[in-house]
C-alpha cells in the first residue's frame, strides 16, 4: 500500500528545527500520541555508557539494543524499567548518540519498534530523522522542518543551558554525521512539505499543517498543480484497439533501445502466468526500471506512477495513453488502489513497485503493503522481479543514462490465500504476503545483480 491503514504524521529535520514542539502540539490537536524517535537512540546511547561499551563497537551495541527495553511517551523515557528522562539529555549521551544512531543494526531494531509502537496505537505523530524516508514512507502527511543555523543553535542552547556558540559547532558536526551516514541518512523524503520554522510561532505552524491535511496540495511550500488529487475518483477506461496498438509500438521501441543500449537479458520468463491478471512486483533502483520491463512481455501492463509526473501536460497525456495512472505517495491513496483492483478484475496485469519509491543499495527492505493488499483483494498472483544493473545505467543525481548490462530475473508467482468474501483484507494476510515477497525479491535481485556484473 502506498500508505498505512491508520493516521501517521511523519516529521523529519535536523536538531533544533522544532520537530518536538510541533509534534507535541499537532498530536494534541489531532488526538494522537507523539513519538520522539530520537529519544530511543539516546536511550541506547545511555545504555552503552552504563555498560562501558565502545560506541563504535557495532556488534556489541546492536546486541545491547535488541536486548534492552525502551518505553517512550510524552515527557517520559523509561530504560530497562528505570526513569531515564533526564539522563538521556546529558552532554555525555549527546556526544555519542549520533554514533549509535549510525549503526545499521541498531536502526533496523529501532525502526521495527517504532512501527510496532504506531501499529499498537493505530497511528501517531512521529518525529525523527528518517521517519518519512524509511520508517513510514507512506505516511498521510510528511513534513521536513528547517530553520536558520542561528535559530537552531539558540533553541538547543536554551534547552541544554549551554553556550550558543559551542552548541552551533556541535550541531554542525551532528548535521554532517546525520546527512552522510550510510544507514538512513537525514534527507528530505519525496512528497514531503518543507517548512522553515525560523521565528514562526508554533500555533501558526499547527494551523498551516492542519490546512495541509485538509487540502494536501495547497499546503505545499513547493508544489505543482496537478489534475489528479488524493482521493479523486479515477475512472477505469477499458483498452481500445488504438490504445493497444499505441502501447505495442511504444513497447517495441523501448525494448529495442534497452536491448541495444543496456544489453538486457531476461531469465525466468516462463514464470509469467500464461493469461489473466497478475501484479508485477519489481525491485526499484533506477528511473529506467519501468522501461526495461518492456523486455519481459508483449502484453500491455498498467503502471501506477507518482502523481507529480502529471505536472507536465504532455507527459501526463503520454502516461495515460500508455495506460499509466497516478498515485499520491504522501498518503494512502484509496482511489488509486481501488482503480488498481478494478484493472486486475478486468483481466489486465498491473505493475506496483513494492518499495514505494526508488531506493539504493543491495538490500531489499521495508516493503510497503500495496502489492500484497491489491493481490489479496483482487485474488490474483504476485510476480516478483529482480532487476540487476539498472542503478548503474541511471544513477541518482545523474541527468543522462550510460550503457551498462541489465539482467532481469522473473520469479515464481506468489498466490495469496483466498480471503473471506467482501473487500476487507486482514492486516495479517498483507504482512504474511509482504514478508514472502521481500524474501523472494531479495533472492531475485541478488541473482540479477550477479549476472549483470559478470557480463
Amino acid at each position: 500500500m502506498s500508505g498505512v491503514p491508520y493516521r501517521v504524521i511523519a516529521i523529519d529535520g535536523p536538531s533544533g528545527s522544532g520537530k518536538s514542539t510541533l509534534a507535541a502540539a499537532l498530536a494534541a490537536e489531532l488526538g494522537l500520541e507523539h513519538l520522539d524517535t530520537g529519544a530511543m537512540y539516546r536511550a541506547v546511547a545511555l545504555a552503552v555508557l552504563r555498560r562501558g561499551l565502545e560506541p563504535d563497537d557495532a556488534d556489541a551495541v546492536a546486541t545491547l539494543a535488541r536486548a534492552m527495553s525502551i518505553e517512550v511517551s510524552p515527557g517520559s523515557v523509561v530504560v530497562n524499567g528505570e526513569d531515564a528522562t533526564a539522563a538521556i539529555r546529558t552532554p555525555e549521551v549527546t556526544a555519542i548518540a549520533s554514533v549509535v544512531a549510525a549503526n545499521p543494526d541498531v536502526r533496523t531494531e529501532l525502526v521495527r519498534r517504532q512501527r510496532a509502537w504506531v501499529e499498537d496505537r493505530r497511528g501517531g505523530v512521529v518525529e525523527g530523522r528518517d521517519i518519512a524516508s524509511v520508517v513510514f514512507p507512506g505516511a498521510e502527511l510528511k513534513l521536513y522542518l528547517t530553520a536558520s543555523s542561528e535559530t537552531r543553535a539558540r533553541r538547543r542552547a536554551e534547552e541544554t543551558g549551554s553556550q550558543a556558540e559551542a552548541t552551533a559547532s556541535e550541531m554542525a558536526a551532528r548535521d554532517a554525521r546525520d546527512t552522510t551516514r550510510a544507514a538512513s541518512p537525514l534527507v528530505r523524503a519525496d512528497g514531503s512539505h518543507e517548512i522553515d520554522t525560523t521565528d514562526v510561532p508554533v500555533g501558526q505552524l499547527v494551523k498551516e499543517v492542519l490546512k495541509m491535511l485538509d487540502t494536501p496540495d495547497q499546503g505545499r511550500h513547493e508544489f505543482t498543480r496537478l489534475e489528479h488529487r488524493v482521493g479523486a475518483k479515477v475512472e477505469y477506461k477499458p483498452p481500445t484497439r488504438g490504445s493497444l496498438l499505441f502501447f505495442a509500438v511504444c513497447r517495441a521501441i523501448a525494448a529495442t533501445i534497452c536491448r541495444l543500449f543496456c544489453r538486457v537479458t531476461v531469465e525466468g520468463r516462463e514464470n509469467l502466468p500464461a493469461s489473466g491478471p497478475y501484479v508485477f512486483a519489481p525491485v526499484h533502483r533506477s528511473y529506467v526500471d519501468w522501461i526495461v520491463l518492456a523486455c519481459i512481455s508483449r502484453r500491455r501492463v498498467r503502471f501506477m506512477a507518482k502523481d507529480t509526473l502529471w505536472s507536465s501536460r504532455f507527459v501526463g497525456w503520454l502516461l495515460e495513453a500508455l495506460g499509466t495512472f497516478p498515485v499520491h505517495r504522501g498518503s494512502a491513496d484509496r482511489a488509486a488502489f481501488s482503480l488498481c483492483v478494478k484493472i486486475l478484475a478486468e483481466g489486465e496485469p498491473c505493475v506496483l513497485f513494492p518499495e514505494g519509491q526508488r531506493r539504493s543499495g543491495p538490500v531489499v527492505e521495508d516493503l510497503l503493503g500495496g502489492a500484497a493488499y491489491v493481490a489479496a483483494r483482487a485474488r490474483v498472483p504476485i510476480v516478483p522481479v529482480g532487476i540487476g544493473g539498472s542503478e548503474r545505467v541511471m544513477q541518482k543525481g545523474k541527468a543522462l543514462p550510460r550503457p551498462y548490462k541489465v539482467h532481469i530475473v522473473v520469479g515464481r508467482p506468489i498466490y495469496p490465500l483466498a480471503t473471506e468474501s467482501g473487500s476487507r483484507v486482514p492486516m495479517r494476510v498483507v504482512k504474511e504476503i509482504t514478508a514472502q515477497l521481500q524474501g523472494d525479491i531479495q533472492e531475485l535481485f541478488d541473482r540479477a545483480q550477479r549476472r549483470a556484473g559478470a557480463a
